[in-house]
């Protein structure tokens, strides 16, 4: 099953039922892709593929992969939302920004 922003303009409760239909997915031994930028959807992941290194005619390239955990000890945008995510900050504004 290949997704694109599955997602984007839902209620948080309603990602969070998403997120579980997507485990009963793989749990059945199915295959999941999906394009997402919803942080902690995105750690929720196996494996992540961080394209960059930034957006539209800028990006396009594999700038990180591997687990949540690879990508949150790498060094680009992404990463620094993870490790936000991961430390209990808000996810809002550019974490470059301070």
């Amino acid at each position: 099953m290949v997704l694109d922003e599955p997602v984007s303009g839902l209620h948080p409760s309603d990602i969070q039922r998403m997120v579980d239909a997507f485990d009963v997915l793989l749990d059945s031994g199915n295959t999941v892709v999906l394009a997402e930028h919803d942080i902690p959807v995105a750690a929720s992941a196996d494996w992540v593929i961080d394209l960059g290194p930034g957006a539209g005619r800028d990006g396009g390239s594999v700038v990180a992969e591997g687990t949540p955990d690879d990508i949150t000890a790498a060094d680009t945008p992404t990463a620094r939302f993870f490790r936000r995510y991961v430390a209990g900050e808000p996810l809002l504004g550019d974490p470059a920004d301070g």
